[in-house]
Formats: structure tokens, sequence, C-alpha cells
């Protein structure tokens, strides 16, 4: 089982660097497909689990809220309108 998410604005590398660091890893689109939108990545669940999963996410959350603040302090309008969301 997978998830997909997508991201209005690109914080793909920060995130995805991030992410690593602390443990829990994604396949961004890009890696994925010749053609992709580069703000889309894919979770995948199927030998995780429950808690594992929970923690992924939760992780996720963390790195993406600390890259949005980062933004936010240089100033980017893209910042202020960025959402994630799960597809």
């Amino acid at each position: 089982m997978c998830a997909w998410v997508g991201f209005l604005r690109d914080l793909m590398r920060g995130t995805f660097d991030s992410c690593r660091e602390r443990g829990v890893l994604f396949s961004p689109a890009l890696f994925l497909f010749a053609e992709s939108d580069a703000n889309t990545l894919r979770l995948g669940f199927s030998d995780v689990n429950e808690r594992d999963i929970a923690r992924g996410v939760a992780t996720l959350a963390d790195v993406l809220r600390i890259e949005m603040r980062k933004k936010r302090q240089r100033g980017s309008a893209v910042a202020r309108k960025c959402l994630a969301c799960l597809v």
C-alpha cells in the first residue's frame, strides 16, 4: 500500500534530506517517473508496522513545519500559501 502526497510548491529537497537524517525515507516522484511533478512524493507502507507508520508520518509533518518556517523567515510569499495533502 502507498499514499501519494503533493505539495503546492517545491519543498522536496529539504524535506527529503531532513527526513532521511531522521530515519524516514520516501520516494520522490521525480525518482520514479521521468515526466513527474517534482512536488509529489510516494509513501510506502507495505512492510511497516502501524507504530512505525505513525512515527514516520509525524516525522514528515514535523519536517514540513520546519521547512515552511524556513521559507517564511526568508520572506517567501509561496510559503504562506503552501499546503500538503494526502491524495
